[in-house]
């Protein structure tokens, strides 16, 4: 069973955990990729043409400029630009075993990707990956010359050149030409590049920062260990958007990354576990599987150090399919997130559960006035009024979110109004949110109510491209300015619940008077009685 905290712990309870490296542990970014080559072999040609194209997409790219004359151990800057790549290239050429300062540069590299989680892309231009592998060829004669002189480090040579031949790489033999070579590769860095690069924009997330901090020491990050972390919580407390920030900070550390959504209503289907297993896989390998569940697969996961968040979680045996037994489907030094409302679902699973309490009422007149006012200082006018709408938010992200927008633009009769509405909720459980959210929604005019409504019944996976064919743009456009859907045509599970139950409502608990039908049963009753009503 897993430990159990909670976000207003004290920062010196969260400390007393055992002292890992971390993020702050990692060298900084500095160049985007580092290329290892051998420069009487590539440098006038392959090399200068790859640097040259890496250059021109504004790749920011370490490349040793000069013939310099060198000594036999690797230079401390050379070492330091390794470190603070993020990628490296590694040019294996007939030659570069005969560089020692090659197989140095080689070595570090690959413990750059072990300890910080860097990436290696080898190519191999004009020689075989099994010469480079089992060093044979002109490999083996440069081994052979070396033997006497670097006896204390043909054993980690050997390891590595192993190890970065047995990388997913290039080769003349994928692409048939060196401009094609070139291209794939550049496409290649560009895809990692972009999936490393973490979102750091906190703007409007109040609060979030010492969260991400209690958290981090939690995940360990740099530990071997597989650990698997919940975050429970209310709905609309703001686990999610918790979840997204860590996933962005610490996914370019993983070889693989996966941040599966709706796992909870997905599930729900027939095949819908199934059917998130093959994403999970899908991403994590990044290529197409069609069976999760074969040996073959299951090993290759098991061999990399994966990042993973499973958002809206429900039950124990949607993380035991999905991660196994405590992750032990996965590669040393994978971590788990996985969000739910329901704390039963991860605590016999996760390591922690990290309890996300709601925001501090600084925080939360912060984000309420960023929404109301697009300011945090609102005019004095409102103050009063303000914290009394916070009160009865109880610190909930969702419910001062969209009341903010919703508050926005009137004028303080229209509040005084409004929170007379408002008198005796108060956000104790998932159930008194309704009311705040249902306010926002009483106010819509009625082709926004129904673009609404239209939305909160849209399957999740086709609600984008119906809501895009179907509804007027400007109607849409308003419903985001309410913080009632985002501009991707998403919308958080609550306001979508609220949403269903004003159809339900409306019916009389009878399936045939629903203006809008998205559940298969009521679909199926109102067809097989043939007891549609016509609106």
């Amino acid at each position: 069973m897993g430990s159990f905290f909670s976000s207003s712990a004290s920062a010196s309870a969260s400390t007393s955990t055992s002292s890992l490296p971390c993020s702050s542990s990692v060298p900084s970014w500095k160049y985007d990729v580092f290329i290892s080559f051998r420069g009487e072999d590539t440098r006038k040609t392959f090399t200068s043409h790859l640097h040259a194209a890496l250059c021109w997409q504004k790749i920011e790219t370490y490349i040793d400029e000069e013939e310099l004359v060198r000594g036999d151990e690797i230079s401390p800057a050379l070492m330091r630009a390794i470190e603070e790549s993020m990628i490296s290239v590694i040019v294996f050429s007939e030659n570069y075993a005969n560089s020692s300062w090659c197989l140095d540069e080689l070595v570090h590299i690959l413990k750059c990707k072990r300890e910080y989680g860097r990436q290696v892309i080898p190519v191999f231009y004009k020689v075989d990956p099994f010469h480079v592998r089992k060093q044979q060829g002109s490999y083996a004669t440069a081994f052979a010359k070396r033997k006497k002189c670097f006896e204390h480090k043909l054993d980690s040579w050997r390891a590595a050149l192993r190890e970065a031949a047995n990388l997913a790489g290039w080769g003349l033999q994928d692409t048939g030409t060196e401009s094609k070579l070139v291209e794939v590769i550049v496409e290649d860095i560009l895809k990692k590049l972009n999936s490393m690069s973490p979102s750091c924009d906190l703007k409007g997330l109040f609060g979030i920062e010492k969260h991400i901090k209690q958290i981090e020491l939690f995940l360990e990050i740099g530990s071997q260990e597989v650990r698997i972390l919940g975050i429970w919580g209310m709905g609309g407390i703001g686990k999610t958007t918790l979840a997204r920030v860590l996933f962005n900070k610490f996914s370019h550390l993983f070889e693989g990354r996966c941040f599966l959504e709706h796992v909870r209503e997905e599930s729900k289907n027939r095949y819908g576990l199934k059917v998130l297993k093959v994403e999970l896989f899908c991403k994590l390998l990044n290529r197409k599987v069609h069976d999760p569940d074969s040996t073959f697969e299951r090993n290759r996961v098991r061999r990399k150090k994966v990042l993973i968040v499973l958002d809206d979680v429900s039950h124990e045996t949607q993380l035991r399919v999905l991660v196994g037994d405590r992750g032990d489907s996965f590669g040393a030094g994978s971590r788990v997130i996985v969000t739910t409302r329901d704390k039963r679902a991860v605590i016999h699973q996760a390591n922690d559960v990290y309890k996300l309490d709601g925001l501090n009422r600084d925080d939360a007149l912060g984000l309420f006035h960023w929404h109301a006012f697009k300011e945090t200082s609102p005019t004095p006018d409102f103050n009063e009024l303000s914290e009394q709408v916070v009160d009865y938010a109880k610190g909930n992200p969702l419910a001062l979110e969209i009341s903010g927008s919703f508050f926005r633009g009137k004028d303080i009769e229209d509040w005084k109004s409004l929170l007379e509405r408002l008198k005796g909720s108060s956000i104790e459980d998932e159930g008194s949110i309704q009311k705040i959210l249902k306010i926002s929604y009483d106010g819509l005019r009625k082709d926004e109510k129904d673009a609404f409504l239209d939305i909160a019944c849209f399957n999740k996976w086709t609600r984008r491209s119906l809501a895009n064919r179907l509804l007027d743009v400007t109607i849409i456009k308003d419903l985001v300015d309410k913080s009632l859907i985002t501009e991707e045509i998403e919308m958080h599970n609550l306001v979508e619940e609220m949403g269903r139950k004003v159809v339900r409502e409306s019916s009389d608990g009878d399936p045939g008077k629903l203006s809008r039908i998205w559940n298969g049963e009521d679909a199926y009753s109102v067809l097989h009685n043939n007891i549609v009503s016509v609106y």
